[in-house]
């Protein structure tokens, strides 16, 4: 109930947001991204963005679904956004839709406490291309969330080795977690402009 909750909030700020911009430069971008974390590799990020630009200023909302390649565990995110010339930037929610599972059973999850944390957003959008009735672009960025942190099941069959285990995948599972907030985002946009 409360992930939908999220997406009506999210839905409305940005049709309120652009019905009170349209009279302006205003931006639809379609985007999207492949992302990477180092613990938990590749997820694919589509995602559409208004802006209303004022110049070299701009603002608006952005609605992001990314799903992890590898361990299947998927997130909504909503931001706002302001920006600067080809740079923008942003604060919002990321809200997790499905669970992480690992199919060979080496790794467990190490989870966010809430379902819905708090996410930064940033990058540049390259100089685009005309192509049809919009632009055809590509853009480089960063998220930052919570996600789901993978972390190898240890098994110690000898109780002498227990501690050298524990403080090996206690600092493992530190790195894991810092590592697994920063996903870093390469992809292609199609702006059209009203």
């Amino acid at each position: 109930m409360k992930r939908v909750m999220l997406l009506v909030i999210t839905l409305i700020f940005i049709c309120v947001t652009g019905s009170l911009f349209a009279d302006g430069d205003f931006d639809l971008d379609f985007k999207l991204d492949m992302s990477v974390s180092i613990p938990s590799g590749f997820f694919i990020t589509p995602s559409v963005r208004a802006m209303y630009n004022m110049g070299t200023f701009g603002a608006g909302a952005e609605l992001k679904y990314s799903h992890n390649l590898k361990y299947n565990d998927s997130y909504f995110l909503g931001f706002g956004l302001v920006e600067l010339g080809p740079i923008y930037g942003g604060l919002g929610f990321a809200a997790k839709l499905t669970d992480a599972h690992d199919p060979t059973g080496e790794y467990y999850f190490a989870t966010p406490e809430t379902d819905v944390t708090l996410a930064l957003t940033g990058g540049a959008l390259f100089k685009p291309i005309p192509l049809g009735p919009g632009k055809l672009g590509f853009n480089a960025g960063f998220d930052l969330y919570a996600s789901a942190t993978p972390v190898k099941q240890t098994d110690v069959s000898n109780p002498a080795d227990l501690i050298g285990a524990l403080f090996t995948s206690g600092i493992a599972s530190g790195f894991n977690a810092i590592f697994n907030l920063f996903k870093i985002n390469l992809g292609v946009n199609y702006t059209v402009e009203f």
